[in-house]
């Protein structure tokens, strides 16, 4: 009875279907991500203009405090600098960053407004010379180890018993 059952759920899958089942396999995670509510490519691209963001707001405010200001004990915190700070308390670098490149442009100190038109553009510059193939060479190597790692714990784990 068992049996019948069994073979009553097994179908056979014309030729070159298992072919389009793993084209089908990497739509499928877009379509999973989608589901979710966002697009992976989107959110990718979120990501890395927030993280250009950032570099900008980091670079712009090590120039206004000046070099060397790392390694230091006695840190120079220029005021432009601490009012780019309490911004980012009150309005957070998500998204994009443009909302908070916004938020300094809103300032009532033209200081701070100059020092946000600074972030804009050294976003940019950062972008054109940002070598995208490097980054994409060295996240595939990543996951690539990442992966043999998981996979090797994995199966150490399975002949040891599940210890």
């Amino acid at each position: 009875r068992m049996a019948s059952t069994v073979a009553a759920r097994v179908v056979v899958a014309p030729r070159g279907a298992r072919r389009r089942r793993r084209a089908r396999a990497s739509s499928s995670a877009d379509e999973y991500a989608t589901a979710c509510g966002y697009d992976p490519r989107d959110k990718a691209k979120e990501m890395i203009s927030r993280l250009h963001t950032l570099v900008g707001v980091r670079i712009v405010m090590a120039q206004l405090d000046g070099q060397g200001n790392e390694c230091s004990e006695d840190v120079n915190q220029s005021s432009v600098t601490a009012a780019m700070l309490k911004q980012m308390e009150t309005t957070p670098l998500v998204g994009t960053g443009s909302e908070f490149i916004e938020s300094l442009m809103r300032s009532e100190d033209a200081d701070v407004r100059l020092a946000a038109t600074r972030v804009i553009e050294v976003r940019r510059e950062f972008g054109d010379e940002f070598d995208w193939d490097e980054m994409k060479k060295s996240l595939l190597v990543d996951l690539s180890q990442h992966r043999l790692e998981m996979l090797r714990t994995h199966a150490a784990k399975s002949f040891d018993g599940g210890a």
